[in-house]
């Protein structure tokens, strides 16, 4: 059995800031995301803060973003 795979990297914005003018559709790994927000709701601020090397600020920040996902003004992460 041949698999394909795709290798993608994402890197954390350090300043977050929505995007004017831009739409969006379905997610294509609505499943596969929500998973893994399961998980980073989890995390403790200090746990977000080490996770992401950011600052305790903008931990808090995140915190408040992953417990509030998903979001009606949420912004598409790659654009294909």
């Amino acid at each position: 059995m041949y698999l394909r795979c795709m290798k993608l990297l994402l890197s954390p914005a350090k300043t977050m800031r929505p995007s004017e003018g831009l739409t969006s559709g379905t997610p294509l790994f609505q499943e596969e995301a929500s998973k893994l927000m399961q998980q980073l709701q989890q995390f403790s601020t200090n746990k977000i803060s080490a996770f992401y090397g950011v600052s305790a600020q903008l931990a808090a920040e995140i915190e408040l973003l992953h417990h509030n996902w998903p979001v009606a003004t949420a912004q598409p992460a790659v654009f294909c």
